[in-house]
């Protein structure tokens, strides 16, 4: 008898342990869902700023960090993905590979993407493993190149009336979780016109 009853014990914390596991991995993969998943508005977060008509949809586990670069004029702006648990970079240290966005102004003569990518040294067209070529995620279209340096690194220039948008991720192995969330990131892209 007391064979039996333990038999069911045993049994019953074999179930509620697979029943905590079903309900752990339900919650983790609602809140950090596979880097292979469209990002939608229950299962990542957003990001919107009318003061530089951008908006996108981003993975748990990143932080944004925004920062202003350089002198007040011309405008260089820099939205940072940060992934979570990552001490921040000592001061005069090269970044981690990873996403960065850069807004940068795009006045009082307006630049194409191509004259910026060529005639920019900001655009590392100097260090470029490819060719320059039109690209779409989502309803924006731009120009897109690869490039290394420091990092192995892709570019995806848009110019619109007032910016220049340069996103850019980079790497050191081609399955860096980075590439995708970079791809997941573009797909939801807004800017304005």
């Amino acid at each position: 008898m007391a064979a039996l009853a333990e038999k069911k014990k045993g049994s019953s914390l074999v179930y509620a342990g697979a029943a905590l596991l079903i309900v752990v991995g339900a919650y983790a993969y609602h809140m950090y869902p596979s880097s292979s998943t469209a990002l939608t508005d229950k299962t990542a977060k957003s990001y919107t700023s009318a003061q530089f008509g951008i908006s996108f949809l981003y993975p748990h586990g990143y932080t944004i960090k925004e920062d202003n670069v350089g002198p007040s004029a011309p405008l260089h702006h820099v939205i940072t993905f940060v992934p979570e648990g990552l001490s921040a970079v000592p001061q005069n240290s090269e970044a981690p590979a990873g996403i960065a966005f850069e807004i940068r102004e795009n006045e009082p003569v307006e630049m194409s993407a191509e004259t910026f990518i060529r005639t920019d040294p900001a655009s590392n067209w100097n260090i470029a493993t490819s060719g320059i070529v039109p690209k779409t995620y989502g309803s924006v279209s731009g120009m897109e190149y690869s490039w290394s340096g420091l990092y192995e690194g892709r570019s995806f220039v848009v110019a619109r009336r007032g910016f220049i948008y340069v996103f850019s991720v980079t790497r050191f192995e081609p399955t860096d979780a980075a590439l995708s969330d970079f791809d997941r990131i573009l797909s939801t892209l807004e800017l304005a016109e």
